[in-house]
C-alpha cells in the first residue's frame, strides 16, 4: 500500500517498470542494478499527481543514473 505524495490518498497499483542503475564495481567488474519499481496511480480527481513510482533514496536518488554506492566510489577515486 502506498499513499500519494501530493494529497495523501491511498494509491492503486498500476504495474511495474524496469529501471537500470549503474552501481560501483565489485571485484573489479562493473555492476548494473535492474530494479522493477512499482507504479502507483492516485484516484483523487482533484489531485495534480496522476501517477508516481516507488523511490528508495538509500539505493538511488530520484531520476538518478548512478546508485548511492557508485557515487561514493567515484568520489573516493579522487582522493
Amino acid at each position: 500500500m502506498a499513499r500519494c505524495r501530493s494529497c495523501g490518498a491511498i494509491a492503486t497499483g498500476h504495474g511495474r517498470i524496469m529501471v537500470e542503475t549503474t552501481d560501483g564495481p565489485w571485484a573489479g567488474r562493473p555492476v548494473l542494478i535492474r530494479w522493477r519499481k512499482r507504479r502507483w496511480v492516485c484516484r483523487e480527481d482533484l489531485c495534480p499527481v496522476v501517477s508516481f513510482v516507488e523511490q528508495d533514496p538509500a539505493i538511488c536518488l530520484p531520476r538518478g543514473l548512478l546508485s548511492v554506492r557508485a557515487i561514493r566510489w567515484a568520489t573516493g577515486q579522487f582522493c
